[in-house]
């Protein structure tokens, strides 16, 4: 989980990759594996902030701040309960985002072939 703590590129993001994050991100992840429940917890406590100015515009957080955010933890069951519901959606969002990627490198070596007349419409 990615949380921006002062620039405007949205509060909350993931990402499959691996990456190296600078000043202004910080890398979020359960020590309980519940990433999928942490995940839309902290989405769901910063929601309104997110909506502020479109979702650009917020106040920054510091590492303080941030060890100081509280959230609920319901049972273990529920939160087990929770991420069997989510967990197809977010893969299903994840397969979508690697069919993009490789429909993108296609085109990318595909269209200047067509377009050189190296390969028949």
């Amino acid at each position: 989980i990615l949380f921006s703590v002062r620039a405007p590129v949205g509060r909350i993001n993931i990402t499959l990759d691996k990456i190296i994050i600078g000043r202004g991100l910080s890398a979020i992840r359960s020590n309980i594996g519940q990433q999928d429940f942490l995940f839309y917890a902290l989405k769901s406590r910063f929601f309104k902030e997110d909506m502020m100015g479109g979702g650009a515009i917020f106040a920054a957080i510091t590492k303080k701040d941030l060890h100081e955010v509280q959230l609920l933890q319901p049972p273990g069951r529920l939160v087990e309960m929770f991420m069997d519901y989510v967990r197809p959606v977010d893969q299903q969002i994840e397969n979508l985002h690697r069919s993009k990627i490789a429909l993108a490198k296609a085109r990318d070596l595909l269209l200047p072939r067509l377009m050189n007349g190296e390969i028949a419409a």
